[in-house]
């Protein structure tokens, strides 16, 4: 999954855990990359990688947008999943 996930109850929002409602923590999902909640700062966003906080992989000023960094990475998932398995 990548992008947001407004699933997980407040309670359970800490970098700390419980990661069981998470997506890659218990949620269904193998990977996850984006922002948990249901807003962000679309410049400077609090991402997670998996359950692991992670700090954009560049700054406003060098040009990050969420957007595109969402974009890339899913588009870097689908292509790995096809090297791994291409028919």
């Amino acid at each position: 999954q990548f992008g947001k996930c407004h699933e997980v109850p407040v309670w359970q929002t800490s970098p700390l855990g419980p990661f069981d409602a998470w997506p890659s923590g218990g949620g269904g999902f193998e990977t996850f990359y984006g922002f948990i909640g249901g807003e962000n700062n679309q410049y400077d966003p609090a991402l997670y990688d998996g359950t692991t906080p992670v700090e954009p992989p560049a700054t406003p000023e060098e040009g990050y947008h969420l957007t595109e960094d969402l974009t890339d990475r899913a588009i870097n998932y689908v292509r790995q999943q096809k090297a791994l398995m291409p028919d």
